[in-house]
């Protein structure tokens, strides 16, 4: 126990009892495990005074005093009771962080919250929540010590060498975070918003699950801001449960499809699907009750082969205010193996591609604001998103999002003269600001020699010989062929995953094998195809199948929607910004696909009357 003069006496035994004065009256005395408090209770002292959390603290961070495993568990303790206490742990949930990091992602409005990671670099450049600032407790090399120390010497060490790293530090860090708060609330947006009443900048601190970084970063914000200047809260779980949503955004039910007569139509979500990944919860995002939300939007997938302005057309219906998610734009490349022409030099992690691109949709379904999608009638809403892989450059694409794009109720194939695909292709790759760049030519032939194996010797050693002499619409038409046929298998009902194609083959040999004995093979075979992720197929050894299930058609790997046919065109010789007569007539691109949504829509609308009709009929007969 701790005694009035702060003496620590406790032993570790199976559960530590600790002792902490807060007050002249008052003192906490609670039970505390290796993993945390494990009960907690006020107890009556009378006129006993003693050391508080803050005096604990006072005395742990004299970088001569020694420290001790039972005094940090006694301030690790105390932190998570006082923060407790405050409300401030048990109001930051998950929510509250998607939340703001809609809203500090968000140019149009003034951010209300400023979101801290206190996790070590390493970890904030895998993967962060959009909007988040990086202010790190401990290096990648400090957190590694600590992590092995707690992981062979125990929480106790673990915490002792945690401070010894952190205490230097510790009024820079404070400092730091109060400057990001005041450059916060000095942003023109907040400012403006400013008024008497206005509420502090709420502060998310979180670190990995909501633990000890997190918590005595919060505690420390909280004790040396003045009294009500400053609103710090640890968000519960920490990044992980921020993971968890993302990871959890794209689980639909089983049934993704909607028929309807006039097409095989696939709902991208259910009208029933929670925002947050708990089925319990009745409170939706942004505080409406889940039994009053509305359908979350459909997606409407833009596809065509390459040259034919898809970026080209999603950025214009961007701008005249649809539901865009831009999968090339978020991945910083553009997916082909020229897709880090005009692009950042980098690419972020799968990990951080798939946190913007669940935050986009997260901002995007709740948009209230959005002119042409509450305009309809029938309160349809739609995402147009750009025809992907499962891959953009090195970022993997979430599963359940691709899900969604292959069932997407709607495809606008896009289709362009090849005049206009070669020169979108060079107004996008070799356009003079472009080539300005000293490494843009050796990269470009580079990208050219990547494509080797592919084209062969000898059409990669003509294409880079066009690239040398700087022909590059010509390297743009020999490159037309190779594109076009991978597209077309996309597009079609080629695709079956690497997975069914395995699997498929297994059962055709299990079929040829008819009713032979079983063999010492027959458990190899079978383990083979449980590695395929076959296992609903395979059978005990003492029971074979009588009759083999027929292997998957390759049409239940289609696209489960209606693919229809948009035309671009050319702006022509009468353009008025003086364009290339053969460049992509944008403007009217975007209106063809708005139109050939609308007669969807239309198409739906009809289908579904004359359903309800025959119902009503059958029912009268």
């Amino acid at each position: 126990m701790i005694d009035n003069h702060g003496e620590t006496k406790c032993s570790y035994e199976a559960h530590n009892v600790i002792t902490v004065p807060i007050s002249d009256a008052t003192r906490r005395t609670f039970r505390v495990s290796r993993l945390g408090v494990v009960e907690e209770k006020a107890v009556s002292t009378g006129a006993m005074a003693g050391p508080s959390t803050a005096d604990l603290f006072a005395a742990l961070r004299d970088e001569s005093a020694p420290l001790s495993a039972d005094a940090m568990e006694a301030f690790a303790s105390g932190v998570k009771l006082d923060l407790a206490a405050s409300g401030a742990e048990c109001r930051a949930e998950v929510e509250d962080l998607v939340r703001a990091s809609v809203s500090c992602s968000a140019a149009d409005r003034a951010a209300e919250a400023l979101i801290v990671d206190v996790r070590s670099p390493g970890e904030f450049a895998r993967g962060h929540v959009p909007g988040a600032l990086n202010v790190p407790l401990f290096t990648d090399d400090e957190r590694a010590k600590v992590g092995t120390a707690f992981a062979k010497q125990g929480r106790g060490v673990a915490l002792v060498l945690g401070m010894k790293a952190v205490r230097p530090k510790l009024e820079r860090l404070v400092n730091e975070v109060v400057r990001l708060v005041e450059a916060k609330e000095a942003e023109p947006s907040r400012a403006s918003a400013r008024c008497p009443t206005t509420a502090p900048l709420v502060v998310y601190v979180h670190c990995w699950r909501g633990g000890m970084r997190s918590s005595s970063l919060t505690w420390l914000l909280l004790h040396a801001a003045p009294p009500g200047s400053l609103d710090a809260r640890v968000v519960r779980g920490g990044y992980k449960a921020f993971r968890r949503f993302v990871l959890t955004r794209w689980h639909t039910p089983a049934s993704l499809t909607r028929s309807s007569s006039s097409s095989s139509v696939a709902s991208s979500a259910s009208t029933s699907s929670s925002l947050f990944e708990d089925p319990a919860a009745s409170v939706r995002y942004a505080g409406t009750p889940s039994a009053e939300k509305p359908p979350e939007p459909r997606v409407c997938v833009v596809g065509g082969r390459t040259g034919v302005g898809k970026t080209a057309a999603l950025l214009g219906l961007r701008a005249a205010g649809e539901s865009v998610i831009d999968l090339e734009g978020l991945a910083a490349h553009s997916g082909s193996a020229f897709g880090w022409v005009g692009r950042p030099p980098a690419q972020p992690t799968s990990e951080h591609f798939a946190n913007l691109v669940a935050m986009q949709w997260v901002a995007l379904t709740d948009r209230a604001d959005a002119t042409s999608n509450a305009a309809r009638a029938d309160g349809a809403r739609w995402i147009f998103v750009e025809d992907e892989g499962p891959h953009v450059g090195k970022c993997s694409v979430d599963p359940g999002l691709f899900a969604r794009m292959r069932h997407a109720p709607l495809v606008v194939n896009v289709v362009a003269p090849r005049a206009t695909r070669l020169r979108t292709l060079v107004e996008d790759y070799a356009a003079d600001a472009h080539r300005t760049d000293p490494a843009w030519r050796d990269a470009m032939d580079e990208s050219v020699g990547k494509l080797r194996k592919r084209l062969g010797n000898e059409r990669a050693d003509a294409l880079r010989a066009l690239l040398r002499e700087g022909d590059f619409a010509a390297v743009a038409d020999g490159l037309l062929e190779y594109y076009d046929a991978l597209y077309d298998k996309h597009l079609g009902s080629k695709r079956v995953e690497k997975r069914e194609k395995q699997a498929a083959r297994a059962r055709r040999e299990e079929a040829r094998e008819g009713d032979d004995a079983p063999s010492a093979n027959d458990d190899a075979k079978r383990n083979a195809r449980l590695e395929l992720g076959d296992a609903a197929t395979a059978s005990p050894p003492a029971s074979p199948p009588a009759s083999p299930a027929p292997a998957p058609a390759l049409e239940q790997a289609a696209r489960a929607g209606k693919v229809v046919e948009c035309r671009a065109r050319a702006v022509g010789d009468r353009d008025r910004e003086g364009r290339h007569p053969d460049s992509l007539d944008v403007d009217a691109l975007v209106g063809d696909i708005l139109k050939t949504v609308a007669a969807f829509e239309a198409e739906e609308a009809t289908s579904d009357a004359e359903r309800l009709e025959r119902l009503a009929e059958r029912a009268r007969g």
